[in-house]
C-alpha cells in the first residue's frame, strides 16, 4: 500500500462476508424447490427485477409483488410456503465470527463504514436482526437504487455520500467479480474474503489487494494494522 493514501473509509458487503445463511434456510435455494423451479438463477431473476422495477419499495410490498410474479393463481397455501421462506432465511442469518468487533475497531479508529449490498428488501430485518445497521454511517442496497454491483455507480453513491475519494477507501468482500471489481475500477484498495484462497484473477487482471482466509484474519492487513492499534 502507498504510504501516502491515507484510508478513511471501509466499505463492506453484506452476505457471505459479514453475515450468512445456511443453504436449508437460503431464500433462493427453499423457493427454488418450493416453486419447483431449475436453479435459483430464476428465482433470482425475478428478484432483481422487482427491485429494478420498483426501487425503494418496503418489505411487505415487495413480498406481496414476489407472491403474483409466482404464484399467479393466489393459491394460499403456496403463499404461506412462499411467505415462511423468506421470513426463515432471515432468522437463520448468522453472524461472521468477529464481524461486531472488526467494524467496531475500525469506528474506534475513526474509520467511516459503509455496507453495500445486491439484496432485497428483506435485508433491512437482517440488519436488526443481527444488530449491524448502527455500526454503519451509510447503507445503500441494490433494491433501494436500482443498481446492481459490480456496477460502479453503487460505489460512487457512497463516496459521494462520505465526500471521499476511491482511493481512500477499501471494499471487503467475497466475490471478485461483484464485490471487487466495481470498486477496483474507480481506484478503491480491496480485500477479498477467499477461504479457499483461489486465484484472484478477473479478466486477466488481478483486482485484489489482500486476501483473507475469513473475516476475523483483516486484522492482519497492513490496512488494518496502519489504522487500528
Amino acid at each position: 500500500m502507498n504510504n501516502k493514501t491515507e484510508i478513511s473509509t471501509w466499505i463492506f458487503d453484506l452476505g457471505n462476508t459479514l453475515m450468512a445463511i445456511p443453504d436449508e434456510f437460503d431464500e433462493e435455494i427453499c423457493l427454488q424447490k418450493i416453486l419447483g423451479y431449475t436453479d435459483t438463477e430464476q428465482i433470482r431473476s425475478i428478484i432483481y427485477r422487482l427491485c429494478d422495477k420498483f426501487p425503494s419499495q418496503n418489505i411487505e410490498l415487495f413480498l406481496q409483488r414476489f407472491d403474483q410474479a409466482v404464484n399467479p393463481t393466489s393459491d394460499q397455501n403456496l403463499n404461506l410456503m412462499i411467505r415462511n421462506a423468506w421470513m426463515k432465511s432471515v432468522e437463520s442469518a448468522q453472524l461472521k465470527p468477529g464481524a461486531w468487533h472488526i467494524l467496531d475497531k475500525l469506528r474506534n479508529a475513526g474509520m467511516k463504514l459503509g455496507l453495500v449490498s445486491n439484496t432485497p428488501p428483506t435485508s433491512q430485518y437482517i440488519l436488526d436482526y443481527l444488530k449491524l445497521r448502527d455500526r454503519f454511517d451509510i447503507i445503500v442496497f441494490s433494491c433501494d437504487v436500482g443498481h446492481l454491483k459490480p456496477d460502479p455507480r453503487i460505489f460512487k453513491i457512497v463516496l459521494e455520500k462520505f465526500n471521499v475519494l476511491p482511493e481512500n477507501t477499501v471494499i471487503v468482500g467475497d466475490k471478485i467479480r461483484t464485490d471487487i471489481l466495481g470498486g477496483a475500477i474507480l481506484g478503491m484498495r480491496s480485500i477479498l474474503v477467499e477461504e479457499r484462497l483461489r486465484c484472484v484473477v478477473e479478466n486477466g487482471q488481478n483486482y485484489v489487494d489482500a486476501i483473507i482466509p475469513k473475516l476475523t484474519d483483516l486484522e492482519n492487513t497492513e490496512f488494518y494494522k496502519r489504522l487500528v492499534k
